[in-house]
């Protein structure tokens, strides 16, 4: 998902950001909109206990992580050219700036647990300054270490 760049070279390397997520009730709806209880969808990738095995997956988890301020798991899913154009405390002031209001998933192109990239079609629905507002982008995910990281984005 496409966040505020700063072009200076990130300094934040190691560092975890303070605790700002909201309180989680793991028996509520996932936020990425898969009708599953973030306890069985999102949840685990998050707070580390699982990798997303498809780039959609990661996508979904990305998402989430935007709904609830996790930082740190969005840093991490981050490919290493994306992490030098921007730094966490530009992510969180994204994601706080951000009412999140919806995901919805249009289409992918491989991304599939054997292969190795993966593009991901998305619409994420967001209030920002009042203003109501859709965020329609072309990810491109690929793996590396056998994680799915996201690397950019296609116009």
């Amino acid at each position: 998902m496409a966040r505020p760049k700063t072009g200076a070279q990130n300094t934040e390397k190691g560092q975890k950001m303070p605790s700002k997520t909201p309180a989680v009730n793991p028996q509520s709806p996932c936020p990425c909109g898969s009708q599953k209880l973030l306890a069985n969808c999102c949840l685990p990738h998050i707070q580390g206990q699982t990798w997303p095995e498809t780039a959609e997956q990661l996508m979904r988890s990305r998402y989430s992580a935007h709904v609830l301020l996790a930082i740190d798991y969005l840093w991490d899913t981050w490919s290493p050219e994306q992490r030098l154009r921007s730094s966490k405390a530009d992510i969180l002031q994204w994601a706080q700036s951000c009412d999140w209001l919806g995901l919805q998933i249009l289409s992918t192109s491989k991304g599939l647990a054997a292969d190795q990239d993966g593009t991901v079609e998305f619409i994420a629905l967001f209030r920002q300054a009042g203003q109501l507002q859709q965020h329609h982008e072309h990810s491109v995910f690929r793996k590396s270490l056998g994680k799915w990281l996201y690397v950019d984005h296609q116009d």
